[in-house]
């Protein structure tokens, strides 16, 4: 019945059927082969091949006065009501009677000994062109766009209930306002959102979540581009000297267990107003002051009132080297490395390359977090107190980081600092159930 070349084994692993495969199906079906024999023609289990012509075969209903499938089986009698009739339901000869309309046993599907013998559909059959039954039709081409449809389908859609995606979003939504990313809801509530994070932000991306769309994501917010300076920076201060970032490199490979403190700036609206911020990477614990102007000695004075508060021999053990940028608030570094007293090097300040913010990039990342609660262009440090700004802060480090697992800068930093750090803001962790990185936080 079948070349050698093709009896290899039936029971192959599953796999997904071609416009090939189908077509060889299409030819088997047409020279009669069995199940068995197509199964090892195509290279697939008997299982596939039964289920690919079950799943894609159609009826062809036959336009005739009797088209019942049981017609060549059938032995009813009078199915109309007609007593006078001597002849069988299935040979009826009267023009406008018919079994279709009156008989409750009335099946399209045609009952024929022969379908199984063609895996179930009449193609290849020797009878099919005196049959007068009904046809099962396999088409190679109308399976193959069933696939595809419903390859499509099965990818579409949210495979959830209504009542499940208002639930979750009703568990987001109130955090969501506050400026809490959905990366941090799900992993802080894992128990209440058994959902992977991708699959929420696809479906708030759908608006499959009601009352949630993208304009609570803010990374939906294009950057703008970045201006190309026309004339390159000055590398040629002297305050630079020996504080460039390959001495920083040179510095870190030398002493790997020193803390980094990143330090920047962030200016409010109309630049009029500024706070000076920095973070210890080991951690991501950040620190913020306010400074009455964009000068040097403005934040000479943050660090003298630190080393004041914290006493010369912690400030020396806790800022071991500084990473800045080349602003001009930061060209006096020699005021923030030593004692004034005693002119003790106490910390090492260090500058990244021009253009180079990436080189601090975990206080530039932080201050994402700083400007959900002061907008960009919107917040006026003068009317923020410190009190307020330390408030912030302690939020903004209680903000779980998938850095560190989902756990937190502050619970890293208790075990990395000492605690008169946290009295420098008066920082305090707050519970993920309290979080608010939006503006309402300081109203």
């Amino acid at each position: 019945m079948i070349n050698d070349t093709f009896k290899d084994s039936i029971h192959v692993a599953s796999k997904q059927l071609t416009i090939s495969d189908r077509q060889a199906i299409y030819s088997c079906l047409e020279r009669g082969m069995n199940l068995t024999d197509t199964a090892k023609y195509v290279h697939a289990s008997i299982s596939t091949i039964k289920r690919e012509i079950d799943r894609n075969k159609q009826l062809k209903i036959l336009n005739m006065k009797n088209n019942c499938g049981k017609k060549e089986i059938c032995s009813l009698y009078n199915v109309c009501g007609n007593t006078h009739c001597g002849h069988s339901c299935s040979t009826c000869i009267y023009p406008n009677y018919g079994c279709n309309q009156y008989c409750k046993e009335y099946n399209e599907e045609p009952q024929c000994k022969l379908l199984k013998k063609h895996c179930g559909v009449c193609i290849g059959c020797e009878k099919i062109t005196t049959c007068k039954l009904n046809k099962w039709i396999y088409n190679s081409e109308r399976a193959e766009t069933n696939h595809k449809s419903n390859l499509t389908e099965a990818r579409s859609g949210c495979m959830i209930s209504y009542e499940e995606r208002k639930r979750i979003a009703e568990l987001l939504l109130p955090f969501l306002k506050k400026n809490i990313s959905i990366d941090v809801i799900v992993n802080s509530l894992k128990d209440q959102i058994p959902y992977s994070v991708q699959s929420i932000y696809t479906w708030v991306n759908k608006k499959y979540l009601p009352s949630i769309d993208n304009v609570y994501l803010l990374r939906k917010l294009s950057y703008k581009a970045r201006k190309v300076a026309e004339k390159p920076q000055d590398d040629s201060k002297e305050y630079l000297q020996n504080r460039y970032y390959v001495d920083f490199e040179d510095y870190v490979a030398e002493n790997p267990q020193d803390e980094v403190v990143e330090l920047d700036s962030v200016e409010g609206v109309n630049k009029k107003s500024y706070i000076v911020t920095m973070l210890f990477r080991k951690s991501n614990y950040m620190m913020a002051f306010k400074v009455p102007d964009h000068t040097s000695e403005s934040v000479v004075n943050v660090f003298q009132n630190i080393k004041k508060r914290l006493g010369i021999r912690m400030f020396k053990e806790t800022f071991k080297v500084i990473l800045t940028d080349r602003g001009c608030e930061f060209k006096l570094p020699q005021y923030i490395e030593a004692d004034n007293d005693t002119g003790e090097l106490l910390t090492r300040v260090y500058y990244c390359d021009s253009r180079q913010s990436q080189q601090k990039g975990k206080i530039e990342k932080n201050h994402e977090e700083l400007r959900k609660i002061f907008p960009k262009g919107v917040a006026d440090f003068n009317y923020v107190s410190q009190k307020q700004l330390n408030l912030a802060l302690s939020h903004i480090n209680s903000y779980p980081r998938r850095l560190f697992g989902f756990g937190t800068p502050y619970k890293i930093a208790v075990n990395l600092l000492p605690k008169e750090v946290f009295e420098l803001n008066d920082c305090k962790e707050v519970r993920f159930s309290n979080l608010n990185l939006s503006q309402s936080l300081i109203k």
